[in-house]
């Protein structure tokens, strides 16, 4: 069975960034993939796109979401007006066609985002076109995480969509087998398809978790990432950790109690694997926090410094005494993100983050002063947070701002406990994003609060001549290549750079 997989988003099209990582599901799924079958191909088009642009091939600002809508209802590209949108849809073509010297018998969509589905579904009809007897499945972590999206629309809505999985990484494997033998899909778990024409959904629970997996770039173009960055470099992404310990009520992953690490010696062999496929020693850790313990995580950092690598990963912002500090920049720790969310300890309290203020400046000031590149995130939109309680956060900001190199903020995004129980925490929710109502406050009313929280951030990063990306409102990012990368020695610090460099 040749099977196609294909990641069709297109997120570096719509920022202007160039970071050359590799895509972390794509890679496990190509895993699970080829365990079934050894004809696997894998289209990445985020990248393969990019590099168009980059060449001048289109302008995807130029595209319309009725282009999408037009041709996905059955219309013709051509009655589109734009000229640009003709030679996306070309290009579109052209690249897909390059790609595809057979067409296969089963195409598997990555969709990570809710931003990636109009490509997806771009994608997917063109190959159905091409081949009406292939098999076009739809998975990712926008139908995992979603949980108030109804998936089975879309095969209600999209003829040439076969099967929509919304299962873990290890439902894939029966998936494919039944695919490829034929099989009843009925007995595949967490699926919608279509049975006697009518959309169902296969509820079968799966019989075992789900294994972490080493991703496989070996069937990968490299070249296309390392042509992304003047320096060559790219980076690798790699996780060796499945859940959390912790249970912050606004994260998914306090819904589940499992928490599952690689043995240090299975994590050694995976990586040794990563690096001869791409030939490279920069990895791009995505575990949710790196720091369990220090008798946890002293094992790997052994097997980090065997082996010679480079690494970033996410931490806790705790329990990072000096000398661990420096076990880890020793092990090739070029910089952690810490999950900080806010300097108000009645915020760090309702979301049930378990420290305290003091915990996040002792560890800050720990790991930079090891040479550590420190990133924090912080969340503005809190609830029950004011313009008022974020400004007079400031003040702690300030005690941590020394040892802090980068910033992300965030607007509070809904998730986990306080999505499952809204009531608990005195809140009302309109839709997995936003809240309806907060301690009276109504959606207007928040929502001009939440702007007026964003300028006072920005304000303050400024006056403080700190980088802070904030998501959903800038439209570049910063490159983490960069933090792998010798720091321009014009430069006093790292932290200048970024906030000399970047845009704020």
């Amino acid at each position: 069975m040749d099977l196609l997989i294909v990641g069709a988003g297109f997120s570096s099209l719509r920022n202007n960034v160039e970071v050359p990582l590799l895509p972390l599901f794509l890679g496990e799924l190509n895993s699970v993939a080829k365990s079934i079958s050894p004809d696997v191909s894998v289209l990445d088009l985020n990248v393969e796109l990019y590099l168009a642009r980059k060449k001048g091939i289109f302008n995807y600002s130029a595209l319309k979401k009725s282009f999408f809508k037009d041709y996905l209802a059955g219309g013709s590209p051509n009655s589109t007006p734009e000229k640009l949108i003709f030679t996306y849809f070309d290009s579109i073509k052209v690249l897909f066609n390059s790609y595809i010297k057979q067409v296969p018998n089963v195409a598997l969509f990555s969709v990570p985002y809710s931003c990636d589905i109009n490509s997806s579904l771009l994608l997917a009809k063109l190959l159905k076109e091409l081949n009406p007897d292939v098999k076009i499945v739809f998975g990712g972590t926008f139908f995992n995480d979603n949980i108030k999206f109804s998936k089975g629309v879309l095969l209600e809505k999209y003829s040439f969509i076969d099967v929509v999985a919304t299962g873990s990484m290890g439902d894939v494997a029966p998936l494919l087998f039944a695919l490829s033998s034929g099989s009843n899909l009925t007995s595949v778990p967490s699926i919608y398809f279509r049975k006697n024409n009518v959309v169902t959904f296969s509820d079968i629970q799966s019989s075992k978790k789900t294994p972490l997996l080493c991703p496989d770039f070996s069937n990968f173009n490299i070249d296309s990432y390392r042509s992304i960055h003047p320096s060559g470099e790219i980076l690798i992404p790699y996780r060796f950790m499945d859940g959390c310990p912790h249970n912050c009520s606004f994260c998914r992953f306090c819904l589940s109690q499992d928490f599952f690490a690689k043995k240090p010696a299975d994590v050694k062999k995976d990586l040794d694997l990563l690096k001869s496929q791409t030939n490279s020693n920069n990895f791009y850790f995505l575990n949710n926090t790196v720091n369990v313990s220090e008798s946890f995580i002293v094992p790997y950092l052994d097997v980090f410094s065997e082996l010679k690598i480079r690494w970033s990963d996410s931490a806790r912002p705790e329990k990072i005494s000096p000398s661990l500090a420096e076990k880890l920049k020793l092990s090739g720790c070029v910089s952690l993100t810490f999950g900080v969310e806010s300097f108000s300890q009645k915020d760090l309290d309702l979301m049930d983050k378990g420290f305290k203020i003091s915990d996040i400046v002792s560890t800050l000031k720990n790991v930079h002063d090891a040479g550590i590149i420190t990133k924090i995130n912080l969340i503005y939109g809190i609830p029950f947070q004011s313009a008022k309680s974020l400004s007079d956060s400031f003040s702690n900001i300030d005690i941590a701002l020394p040892f802090i190199d980068l910033v992300y903020a965030f607007r509070f995004y809904i998730s986990g406990d306080m999505n499952k129980n809204p009531s608990k925490y005195g809140v009302k929710i309109k839709d997995i994003c936003y809240f309806e109502e907060v301690d009276g406050r109504l959606r207007d009313e928040l929502e001009a609060c939440f702007e007026e929280m964003y300028l006072l951030l920005k304000n303050y990063f400024i006056s403080r001549k700190t980088y802070c990306y904030f998501s959903y409102k800038d439209t570049s990012i910063f490159n983490d290549l960069d933090l792998f990368l010798p720091l321009n020695p014009k430069f006093a610090s790292f932290k200048e750079w970024a906030f000399l460099t970047l845009k704020s």
